[in-house]
């Protein structure tokens, strides 16, 4: 049948919105097929599942540092360490799942930058110390931060998760990356500061639902390019501030006009497919989205957002600084360390 013969639902020869709804209705039953059978969230859940982390933090070496003198370091510290490339340069790869990187000079003698991974660490006391004894002391205050991660997590499939996201810059240059028909992630704005939504599912192979907001500082965008100072500053920081989740509840069909009726049933198939955020510029051609299809929904914020998880997680991992600093002055300044050389905590990677 198509859409110019007589309806045999309504008997209408055009106009009808039958068959939307039964589109609908068979998109509902695949969903429910492939346990995704609403595109609506839910704050309780998201904030039950809610993980935010320091991925990652790059740093130069103000006063490059002796190969030789790591390696001496490492070994009386017990760590393994090996050489692997990345970005087809020399690295030393401090242990088999601390996440450090030394990044060696064209000679490959000296270490001129770090790649670490805090998340690997149990706290930030602990990856402090952990640097500090491979690098020393003095070091962390001549290096130069280049890059930080910062990343929230929530254990929801991706295509339920774009239907709630948006980002309040919406002025911001916007890239999408897509796996077949299928959108895996959305890039916001370039250079020294910008904000990815990905499937980390899909990149990390694993059969759990999850996806991930990233934060990407560098340069002028960071806080501060001292190392000591910008670690400090870390716990203060509100790096999702600018996003927002939230649910999309449909306003009731009977309430809607045979306009408002073809207007929300795009609404539904759009959102799970490309997300709010994108959904909003499909149909924003003219400036008139909020004019044309506000009306069709309504956005039910999260009760925690995304700063809060972030704020909360961070506390967290910084709150045994000041407890175990005044333990810390009246030790070696070794890493307590056990027989591997430290202590890993497995979070989200």
């Amino acid at each position: 049948m198509n859409f110019t013969q007589t309806c045999p639902i309504c008997y209408e020869t055009s106009g009808c919105l039958c068959l939307l709804r039964v589109v609908r209705f068979i998109e509902l039953l695949e969903r429910a097929d492939q346990r995704v059978s609403s595109t609506k969230l839910t704050s309780k859940e998201a904030k039950i599942h809610g993980q935010a982390c320091i991925d990652k933090l790059e740093a130069d070496l103000l006063e490059p540092i002796s190969k030789d003198q790591i390696y001496h370091r490492c070994k009386e510290l017990d760590i393994e360490v090996t050489i692997q490339f990345l970005r087809r340069r020399p690295h030393l790869r401090i242990g088999p799942e601390t996440g450090t990187f030394l990044k060696l000079s064209f000679d490959q003698k000296y270490v001129v930058q770090i790649i670490t991974r805090p998340a690997a660490f149990d706290s930030a006391n602990e990856y402090i110390l952990a640097i500090s004894n491979i690098l020393g002391a003095e070091t962390l205050t001549k290096m130069k931060v280049t890059r930080v991660d910062l990343t929230v997590d929530h254990d929801i499939p991706f295509s339920k998760f774009i239907c709630g996201i948006d980002i309040k810059n919406k002025q911001s240059e916007i890239q999408y990356t897509n796996k077949g028909h299928a959108l895996t992630g959305i890039s916001i704005g370039k250079g020294a500061d910008n904000v990815t939504i990905y499937d980390k599912q899909r990149q990390a192979k694993t059969t759990t639902p999850r996806s991930r907001v990233e934060r990407r500082l560098r340069g002028s965008k960071l806080p501060s390019r001292d190392f000591i100072d910008l670690w400090n500053k870390i716990p203060s920081l509100e790096p999702f501030s600018d996003i927002e989740l939230f649910d999309v509840n449909f306003k009731e069909e009977l309430t809607l006009s045979r306009e408002q009726l073809s207007r929300q049933a795009n609404l539904r198939l759009y959102l799970p497919s490309i997300g709010f955020i994108r959904t909003r510029k499909q149909f924003n051609e003219h400036g008139n989205f909020e004019r044309d299809y506000g009306p069709l929904f309504t956005k039910t914020r999260w009760e925690d957002q995304m700063n809060d998880v972030f704020r909360t997680a961070i506390k967290k991992y910084f709150k045994t600084k000041e407890e175990d600093q005044h333990e810390s002055n009246h030790q070696s300044s070794r890493v307590p360390t056990n027989k591997r050389g430290l202590k890993i905590v497995r979070s989200p990677s």
